[in-house]
């Protein structure tokens, strides 16, 4: 395991160096560089070198996030359950997002389950439904302030996330969009994620990145919590230790979204559909733990009276 550890974290320098002599050549050598990239193009011709400067800042992202939690992964100080030890619900995470990326794999221009309208589309819609329906509940079942605005935003978060991944309903009903946001929406629809198409590769790395330092890094977030006054009740929501593996999944759905595969990033949202379903009722499960061991037991209470 040392091995390995030590074996990425060499690696992760040298991506770091690679990307230093990058950003010197971009700088001061860019038409030398350019040149040499139009010398490799079938068609001896660079478009757009803005597009390729972000398409190598998004890959030496990408890479460097794979490095970095990989390191942690192996890293002999860090828990990792056993997968038969974990709970009903989150071996159906686990299990589930496989699925669903096999079968984005293997199936990926298949209209029934990937086109508008499809079943993976209705998928994360109805459980991200879901999963704000629950965060509601959660709402009203936490004490404090800053638990319930926290709650209250994951619902306000999920059900717009539904919403728009259905456009609001609008094929279904049947509305026409209004002109204004047709003339802006690359796809002429009601909904407002699909004006920001151009931007998702490198939000879903960093929502990758996101998701890895939370799992990977727990301990190390419920101590940061702890030291900003107001946010200490925070640490008893940050996933259990159980969702560990949801790190790599998600860092390896951000190089699947950005590969030459079609509807990664829809793969990325089901998952994701899938993951704060069962994040939302696990917090509910502890939650409810937490209210029966502050109520009496049935015999004391009865001695009381």
């Amino acid at each position: 395991m040392m091995k390995i550890t030590n074996l990425l974290k060499w690696a992760l320098f040298a991506l770091l160096a690679a990307y230093a002599a990058f950003g010197v050549t971009v700088l001061f050598f860019s038409e030398a560089f350019f040149g040499f990239l139009q010398g490799l193009s079938p068609d001896g011709n660079i478009g757009n070198p803005s597009k390729v400067t972000y398409t190598f800042n998004l890959y030496f992202l990408l890479m460097a996030a794979i490095l970095f939690f990989s390191r942690a992964a192996f890293s002999k100080g860090v828990k990792r359950p056993a997968f038969s030890g974990l709970s009903g619900h989150v071996k159906t995470f686990y299990v589930a997002s496989l699925v669903i990326i096999l079968v984005n794999i293997f199936f990926h221009n298949n209209q029934f389950l990937h086109a508008e309208d499809g079943v993976q589309e209705y998928l994360t819609a109805g459980l991200a439904l879901v999963a704000a329906g629950i965060c509601l509940v959660l709402t009203f079942r936490c004490d404090g302030w800053v638990s319930r605005a926290f709650w209250l935003g994951f619902t306000a978060l999920l059900f717009f996330f539904g919403m728009e991944e259905i456009s609001w309903g609008q094929r279904i009903i049947g509305w026409e969009t209004p002109e204004g946001l047709a003339e802006i929406n690359t796809q002429g629809e009601s909904n407002l994620h699909n004006i920001f198409n151009d931007i998702f590769n490198i939000v879903y790395i960093i929502f990758a990145i996101v998701i890895g330092t939370i799992v990977y890094y727990r301990d190390w977030v419920i101590s940061l919590l702890k030291k900003i006054p107001g946010l200490g009740e925070l640490t008893f929501f940050v996933p259990s230790h159980e969702f560990f593996y949801s790190g790599m999944l998600f860092l390896f759905l951000a190089a699947y979204t950005n590969s030459f595969f079609d509807g990664g990033g829809e793969t990325m949202e089901a998952v994701f559909s899938v993951f704060i379903t069962a994040y939302a009722y696990d917090m509910l499960q502890r939650v409810g733990e937490k209210e029966k061991f502050r109520q009496p037991s049935h015999s004391l209470a009865e001695i009381r009276r």
